[in-house]
């Protein structure tokens, strides 16, 4: 084998709190990141964030969610316990803060509280049958904040193994091991930031650099040399697994072809001819690419 064990370390325990639920103008600028915005009218920041505000105020209009033009992440006192019970239900009690987070102080027309789902037990499924996928990725990411902000603490340990090859080059592999997922099983993440700087042309240049830096030229070179390219397919091959092309023709009409739109936890397949063709298709969870 080219590459032997030497060492695995595992590190701290470290902990993760949930933030609290979404105000009105934090998921206009999570939801640029999480849904796929396209079509005329929709290149620039400003028009894309007034797409967010419709998809908002139509999935008010539904009885989907409450209160979406809100500038309070703060959340009655009723709902956090009955979303900590909903989460005792469902996951478990170990699942479930022990006690209530982001609880308004006071009540009444200054004290709003955040955006909600009408109903904890509707699923980005149901708002998909009544209205778009775009409106049901949003849901998503909203119902599952708000679950979130109600779950327990996360609690993962930073595991490091060192890889050494026959002429003593050697590969560091540094993990996340998982060791209580808490808030985590409500299916909510926030976008990777600095990948969305680099989509929308604005990263700094000293955020890039510090990237390149990490990189050794010379090491990647060695490892990819092609004298050892048929070791290193034999280590990776029980991971990799064999590729099959997937067949992403639409089903509906005879030109389009299956595109996947949004994050892993909620990822559909789209026609490329969408509106002109409204075939779409929820993508299971282990599938999501």
């Amino acid at each position: 084998m080219p590459l032997q064990v030497r060492e695995v370390r595992a590190g701290e325990h470290t902990q993760e709190r949930p933030p609290p639920p979404f105000s009105t103008p934090q998921l206009v600028q999570d939801g640029l990141d999480v849904l796929d915005i396209r079509g005329p009218g929709a290149r620039t920041r400003e028009s894309r964030e007034r797409r967010v505000m419709k998809l908002l105020r139509d999935l008010e209009a539904a009885g989907f969610i409450t209160n979406p033009d809100s500038a309070s992440e703060k959340l009655p006192a009723a709902t956090a316990s009955t979303i900590r019970a909903y989460l005792k239900s469902k996951f478990g009690p170990q699942f479930a803060a022990p006690r209530s987070r982001y609880v308004q102080q006071k009540q009444g027309v200054d004290h709003a509280h955040a955006i909600l789902p009408t109903k904890f037990e509707t699923t980005a499924d149901d708002v998909r049958w009544k209205l778009q996928p775009a409106h049901a990725q949003l849901y998503a990411y909203i119902c599952g904040r708000a679950l979130a902000s109600q779950g327990a603490v996360a609690t993962e340990q930073q595991t490091d193994a060192d890889f050494a090859s026959l002429d003593g080059s050697l590969v560091i592999c540094t993990k996340a091991v998982v060791v209580h997922p808490g808030f985590k099983v409500a299916q909510w993440c926030a976008p990777v930031e600095w990948l969305t700087e680099v989509e929308e042309e604005a990263a700094q240049e000293s955020a890039l650099a510090a990237l390149l830096r990490s990189l050794e030229v010379g090491s990647t070179a060695r490892v990819l040399d092609a004298r050892i390219v048929e070791e290193w397919q034999v280590l990776q091959g029980p991971f990799q697994g064999k590729a099959n092309a997937e067949d992403l023709s639409c089903p509906r009409c005879p030109s389009g072809e299956l595109e996947y739109i949004g994050k892993a936890q909620d990822q559909f397949q789209r026609c490329s001819n969408y509106p002109a063709c409204s075939y779409s298709l929820k993508v299971p969870a282990g599938a999501a690419k």
